[in-house]
Order: C-alpha cells, then structure tokens, then sequence
C-alpha cells in the first residue's frame, strides 16, 4: 500500500472508511510517515474542538445598524455636496463668462454668423474677425476649459481611490 493522502487520513479520523479502517490501521502500524500525518492530524482536530468562537456581544446587532445608519448618512452628505459643488461651478462658469466673454458683445457676433460655404477662405477671415473684434480672449477661454477637465480628472481620481468598506464592528 502506498502512503495515505491527506483526503484518506481525514476521511479516516472521521470515520469516513469502515470497509478500508482494518487495512488503514495496519499500513500506519508500518509506516511511521503516516503515523506522524495522522498524529498531526488528532492534534489539529484537538485544537479545533478546543478553539470556540467567542459569541457575539448583546449589543452587535445595534452595532451594526449605528454604522450602517452612519453610513447611509455620509453617503447623503456627500451627494449633497457634490451637488451644492456642481450648482456653484455652474454659476461661477456663468458669472466668468459673463465678465470675460462681454456676453451681449457675442450674441451679436453669433447673430452676425451664417454658416454658408465655411470651407472658404474669405468665411475663415471673416469669422476670424468677428471674434478678435468681440473682445474675447479665445485663450482664456481654451485655458479655462483646461483647467476644468484637469480639476474634473484630478476629483475623479481622488473620488475613486477614497471609497473604502465600513467596518460594522468598530
């Protein structure tokens, strides 16, 4: 016989293997390998008969629903704030471009626009003009633009690093 596997010698502390008990015990009374995995085994099996769960304090169940109330509430808190943020960057971006985009001086050049035959080089010129003589800055305008996507991508990558699980037994 060969030597016992671990799946044997568990099935056999078990008392899994009655038909193959008689064949087990003499093969451990000649292999002093076997016998020691099944030594080691019995004093495993002890420890784990001996080691109880703790139960669970009186109070786990309050625990738990205080931290997950705490929880839902941070995560209100949060929406909030990122829809206050949203409401405030959309009236900063009007009152910005309202004082630097001269906003009645732009509806007048858009009013001025017609779109036929844009590929010329006179309508490039032209439009080229409208806007230099509007006073917008085209490059505070792009720079601005900039720095949004930039403050958007740096948030989102803060935002996806800070969720962390709760853990309902602090």
């Amino acid at each position: 016989m060969n030597h016992l596997g671990d799946n044997e010698i568990q099935e056999y502390l078990d008392g899994n293997l009655p038909d193959r008990a008689a064949d087990m015990e003499t093969h451990l009374r000649g292999c002093k390998s076997c016998r020691e995995k099944v030594k080691q085994y019995e004093l495993l099996y002890s420890g784990l008969d001996t080691d109880r769960i703790p139960p669970l304090q009186t109070d786990f169940a309050v625990k738990v629903a205080a931290a997950a109330g705490r929880q839902l509430a941070l995560e209100r808190r949060s929406r909030l704030r990122i829809i206050l943020a949203s409401v405030a960057g959309i009236i900063c971006l009007l009152a910005s471009s309202i004082y630097f985009l001269n906003i009645p001086r732009l509806f007048d050049v858009f009013r001025k626009l017609s779109f036929d035959n844009y590929l010329d080089s006179a309508f490039v010129s032209k439009y080229k003009g409208l806007i230099a003589g509007s006073g917008v800055n085209v490059s505070l305008v792009l720079f601005v633009l900039l720095a949004i996507i930039a403050v958007w991508i740096i948030d989102y990558l803060v935002r996806r690093h800070s969720r962390r699980p709760v853990s309902f037994l602090v």
